[in-house]
C-alpha cells in the first residue's frame, strides 16, 4: 500500500499506470481469477449503423451475452486513444438489460482472459499498440476478427481513408495479435497469401481460422420499426415481380451495372421493379443523382434508406429475387439472409459467394449492363417453370450456431 501510495504521488503517473502495477503486483499471489471474453465494441458503442460490420459485432456481443460461455464471464469494452481499454458498462446496462453497476472503471487483463476484437478499429491504430502489448504480456489472447482484405487487393474500391488506414491495421495485428479471424474460408486464404510475402515482421505463431456469419436477423437485436407507407409499398411488391438488392451504394457493390440493366428492361417493356435498400456510401453521387431523377422512382424503382430489421424481413419475404452484383465482398450476407427465407438468388461469379452458396444460385459473369439484364430474363424464364436455381439448399447458421463455431476457434474455449 506504501508503494502504490508513493507511486500516486509522483508526477504524471496517470491512473491507468497506478492501476496496472497495483494488478502485476496482485498478479504474483492472485489464486482465484474468473476468465472474461472481453468484446471489443469500441465503434459500436459511438455508431451502430445496423448493417455490415456493426451488425456482425452486435449479434456477437448479443450471443455470448445470451449463451453464457462455461467458465467465463461477458463484457463488451472500448479503447479510448492515449489512455486505456474500459468496460463498457453503460452500453451494456442500456443495451442489454444487464446488472452491471458503477462508471466505465479501466480493464486489468489477466492470464487467460480474451481480448475479441469484433469491430474494424482501424482508426485506433498504431496508438493502441503498446496497450495490446501489456495485454498479451499480463497472459491475455488477443483475437481480432477479419471481415476482408479488399482495401488492400482492390485500393480502387475504397475511400482515401480507408486505403490508408486498414495496411496500418493489418500490418499492426499480423506483428502483435495472437489470432486472426476471418469470416470466410475465402478472406482467411487471402489472409495466408498475405502474410507470407510480407517482408516486415510479423508474429511466426499467429493463428489464422475461418468461421460463418449468421443469417437469422431475430438472433442480432434486430431494430423495430414499420413505417405508415409500408402497407402500400409490400402490395406494389406482391403485384409486380421486385428484385432486390441490400447493402451500402458503393462502386464495387454494381449498382450502376444494375440499373442500367432495369432501364434496358423497361425500355424492352418487362414490367419488373427494382428495389435498393442501403445508405448512400462512398463516391457515388453520380449514381444516386439517376436514382434521384429517375422517371421510375417511386413506380418500379424503389431506393430505401436507413430502415428497420423488421421491416427489412417482410421486404425480403416478398421479394422475387436478391440480385446480388458485387464484385468483392468478405462474405456476403444479404445472400444467407435471403437463402433463410428460400428466396431464390442471382448474383456475380466470384469466389466468396460461390464458397456461401456453392450451386444453389443463379451466377452472372461480366460489367455490362446486358449481363444482368439477360440473366434475369433467362432466370425468370426459369422461374416460371419452377426449374431455377433453389437458395433453400444454402448451408446458412444461426447466429448462435456462428457465434459457437466462433468460439471454437478460440484456443482457450474448448
Amino acid at each position: 500500500t506504501n508503494y502504490l501510495t508513493k507511486i500516486k504521488e509522483i508526477p504524471g503517473v496517470s491512473e491507468h499506470d497506478r492501476l496496472k502495477t497495483a494488478w502485476a503486483i496482485a498478479r504474483s499471489c492472485y489464486s482465484q481469477h474468473t476468465k472474461k471474453v472481453l468484446v471489443d465494441v469500441s465503434v459500436l458503442i459511438h455508431h451502430d449503423a445496423k448493417t455490415g460490420i456493426q451488425r456482425v459485432s452486435r449479434s456477437i456481443l448479443n450471443q455470448l451475452v445470451a449463451m453464457r460461455v462455461d467458465g467465463y464471464e461477458i463484457y463488451p469494452v472500448y479503447y479510448t486513444i492515449d489512455e486505456c481499454y474500459r468496460f463498457a458498462n453503460s452500453f451494456y446496462a442500456a443495451n442489454f438489460n444487464a446488472g452491471v453497476k458503477g462508471d466505465d472503471s479501466p480493464v486489468l487483463f489477466n492470464r487467460n482472459d480474451i481480448l475479441l476484437v469484433a469491430d474494424l478499429t482501424a482508426h485506433l491504430f498504431p496508438a493502441i499498440l503498446t496497450e495490446i502489448e501489456d495485454i498479451r504480456r499480463a497472459g491475455a489472447h488477443v483475437s481480432f476478427i477479419v471481415y476482408d482484405m479488399l482495401p488492400i487487393l482492390h485500393p480502387e474500391w475504397c475511400d482515401i481513408g480507408i486505403q490508408n488506414a486498414f495496411p496500418v491495421w493489418m500490418k499492426s495485428i499480423a506483428s502483435h495479435a495472437d489470432q486472426l479471424i476471418c469470416i470466410s474460408a475465402s478472406v482467411a486464404a487471402e489472409v495466408k497469401d498475405w502474410i507470407s510475402k510480407q517482408e516486415y515482421y510479423t508474429n511466426p505463431h499467429i493463428q489464422v481460422d475461418s468461421f460463418h456469419l449468421g443469417a437469422d436477423l431475430e438472433g442480432s437485436m434486430p431494430s423495430k420499426g414499420i413505417p405508415d407507407s409500408a402497407n402500400s409499398f409490400l402490395q406494389k411488391m406482391d403485384a409486380v415481380p421486385t428484385f432486390l438488392m441490400v447493402g451500402t451504394l458503393e462502386p464495387r457493390k454494381g449498382h450502376e451495372q444494375t440499373l442500367e440493366a432495369f432501364k434496358k428492361l423497361w425500355a424492352e417493356g418487362h414490367n419488373f421493379q427494382l428495389c435498393i435498400i442501403g445508405k448512400q456510401g462512398w463516391n457515388v453521387e453520380s449514381l444516386v443523382t439517376e436514382i434521384k431523377k429517375s422517371p421510375e422512382l417511386n413506380k418500379r424503382l424503389f431506393w430505401l434508406q436507413g430502415i428497420s430489421d423488421e421491416y427489412l424481413g417482410l421486404i425480403y419475404a416478398r421479394s422475387c429475387a436478391l440480385i446480388f452484383a458485387s464484385n468483392g465482398e468478405g462474405f456476403g450476407l444479404p445472400l444467407i439472409e435471403a437463402a433463410q427465407k428460400n428466396i431464390p438468388l442471382i448474383i456475380r461469379n466470384i469466389p466468396v459467394f460461390r464458397e456461401i452458396v456453392e450451386t444453389h444460385a443463379y451466377y452472372f459473369d461480366g460489367q455490362e449492363p446486358a449481363v444482368i439484364s439477360e440473366a434475369i430474363i433467362e432466370w425468370y424464364s426459369l422461374f416460371l417453370r419452377d426449374t431455377h436455381p433453389k437458395s433453400n439448399g444454402v448451408k446458412w447458421l444461426t447466429w448462435n450456431q456462428s457465434v459457437g463455431q466462433l468460439l471454437s476457434k478460440l484456443p482457450l474455449i474448448k
